[in-house]
């Protein structure tokens, strides 16, 4: 039987809209914040992704309030300017 494990990590895209998702994934699982962390690596190669795990960061709740920006504005300016367009 496997243990819990203490600490997670999460490693979408390292862009406003992956730290959302990482955002979503820990109030989804009810996981920790403080206990959660994200790995950056922008090469697929064994040395990048173990140097990621050694050096992991907190979420940037300043990149997820930003995503949550971007996605109300989408969609009181986007489906505006969709609607001139389509008309």
């Amino acid at each position: 039987m496997q243990r819990p494990l203490k600490r997670y990590g999460w490693r979408p895209d390292e862009d406003r809209e992956g730290e959302a998702i990482s955002w979503h994934l820990c109030e989804v699982l009810g996981l920790d914040e403080e206990k959660t962390n994200r790995i950056v690596f922008h090469e697929i190669t064994k040395p990048a992704i173990l140097k990621a795990i050694e050096s992991p960061r907190r979420l940037d709740m300043n990149l997820v309030n930003a995503q949550q920006a971007r996605r109300v504005l989408d969609r009181l300016v986007g489906f505006r300017a969709f609607a001139s367009v389509v008309a």
